[in-house]
């Protein structure tokens, strides 16, 4: 039996509060102390053998070679040094990714489309580990062990050299080209997060926290793309930054609750100035309808924290009205608030927004297919 291709998720990650943290010379130790939230939505990507060259699609388009090549090639040195058995002809690779939020708006989607192509170029090279498994539930359980065991100093020994050289790479091409400092790790870590020390492990680290109930994130775009790059280059902005995060980081001891981490996430948005002045008012207009609400960096975008009473309410209120037809009761009462919150900004440049769940499992491989 032949693998004829695999599939992998990453989740968007959005920071709502960092300090980048610079080493030219070690770009493993490079990264960002910061605090965010993965969403159960976000890139997956699909991988498996071409026709002789390597073929990228994005969202069903061509996608931009030079983006991936640039990824490829890092992957293919380490691989070459320290693997060079395990070189699979990546000149005749076939990627399809597709992405669920916008890029440039803080949703951590450059990261989030190269971890979830690098875990299924991962389940690819590992084609015949992952036939052996015999379940979902085994390669679930199994690539929990070594997200824990990446995380984790005193078992990250036992973690596979191709996923380690793979999420590196990753972690590397984020760096270098200035798009992102703490969106690897996070995504990899999954559900809501605090990035302890900058940078990959054992370098760097990060809790995962929970939120005391199972609600919902609503994300909005209200406005133009913001390139992360301009912003770290600045060095005044980065001062500020660097206060600003202090600061919010005070507010987050303690137990988690959104209220609590979203608030935290207006403070270093306010204190930093690099949340736009319409964002701080779309951030008040969610807060006056009771809801925890921040700015997102980096990005034109605010999120809302909907609790599960306010959930419930709605399902309560749709219930006897409403036919489910072939749609699940979640994917209805998403609809509707979706539909309310975004009554709500509707005196905003409204863009682009999306409902969906905190995803706690991080960044993982989904399915592989028999040829």
């Amino acid at each position: 039996m032949e693998i004829s291709f695999t599939k992998a998720f990453s989740p968007a990650h959005i920071s709502l509060g960092f300090v980048p943290h610079i080493n030219e010379k070690e770009p493993l130790k490079t990264g960002s102390r910061g605090f965010g939230i993965c969403l159960s939505e976000g890139a997956t990507a699909e991988v498996g053998r071409g026709k002789g060259i390597l073929e990228y699609t994005l969202n069903g388009r061509r996608g931009d070679r030079e983006f991936l090549g640039g990824f490829i090639k890092r992957v293919e040195a380490k691989l070459g040094r320290e693997l060079p058995e395990k070189n699979p002809g990546f000149e005749s690779l076939k990627v399809r990714t597709v992405l669920s939020f916008p890029l440039s708006q803080g949703y951590g989607m450059s990261a989030s489309s190269l971890l979830s192509i690098a875990l299924a170029i991962y389940a690819f090279l590992e084609r015949e580990k992952i036939l052996s498994m015999g379940s979902k539930v085994d390669s679930l359980k199994f690539q929990e062990r070594m997200r824990e065991g990446f995380f984790s100093p005193e078992t990250g020994k036992d973690v596979s050299k191709i996923f380690r050289i793979l999420v590196e790479s990753v972690h590397e091409y984020e760096v270098e080209m200035l798009w992102g400092l703490g969106d690897v790790v996070g995504a990899l870590r999954g559900g809501v997060e605090i990035r302890r020390e900058p940078g990959v492990p054992p370098h760097g680290r990060v809790e995962k926290v929970f939120f005391p109930d199972e609600g919902f994130l609503y994300t909005a775009v209200l406005g133009r793309e913001i390139p992360t790059p301009d912003i770290l280059r600045d060095r005044s902005t980065l001062e500020r930054i660097k206060v600003a995060y202090k600061e919010a980081l005070k507010t987050l001891r303690g137990k988690i609750t959104p209220k609590r981490f979203l608030g935290a996430g207006e403070l270093f948005g306010r204190r930093s100035r690099l949340a736009p002045v319409e964002i701080l008012e779309a951030v008040e207009r969610l807060k006056e309808e009771g809801l925890p609400s921040s700015p997102v960096m980096i990005g034109n975008t605010v999120c809302a924290y909907l609790p599960e009473e306010r959930i419930d309410a709605i399902y309560r209120e749709l219930e006897g009205s409403h036919r489910r037809a072939d749609r699940s009761w979640e994917a209805i009462i998403m609809e509707e608030l979706k539909r309310r919150l975004d009554g709500v900004l509707d005196d905003f440049p409204l863009i682009f927004s999306k409902i969906c769940r905190v995803d706690y499992m991080g960044a993982r491989i989904t399915f592989t297919k028999d040829g």
